[in-house]
């Protein structure tokens, strides 16, 4: 969503010269998923700065579409570290593999994204 973002007028860009504010967006994503049901997820739908549309958007969408966030996306050892996996107005989290991961690790990190639900 960040390479949507023209920062000098604080809205989206969503095609040549049309541009959407935040909240705009939230209804250009609502209008999307009721047109085309089979979109089952939205990629980094929002910057992360726009915490009261995600908010929104999770609120309308999340239970028949996931929203995945880059944010969200963190290196299995830095998920270890974290107590609580949950992150709020996101479905789920990304896991980038890095060459220091282990099958322990994996094993490790997904019993405890079911323990806590993420799964």
């Amino acid at each position: 969503a960040h390479k949507l973002m023209d920062y000098q007028k604080g809205k989206y860009e969503v095609s040549t010269g049309t541009c959407k504010s935040p909240d705009e967006m939230v209804n250009v994503y609502l209008d999307l998923t009721s047109r085309y049901p089979g979109v089952i997820a939205l990629i980094d739908p929002l910057r992360k700065e726009d915490q009261e549309q995600w908010e929104t958007l999770y609120r309308a969408l999340g239970s028949r579409c996931y929203l995945v966030a880059e944010a969200a996306s963190l290196p299995i050892c830095s998920l270890l570290a974290e107590e609580n996996l949950t992150i709020p107005g996101v479905s789920g989290l990304t896991m980038k593999q890095t060459n220091q991961t282990t099958v322990s690790d994996l094993i490790q990190i997904t019993t405890r994204l079911e323990d806590q639900k993420c799964l």
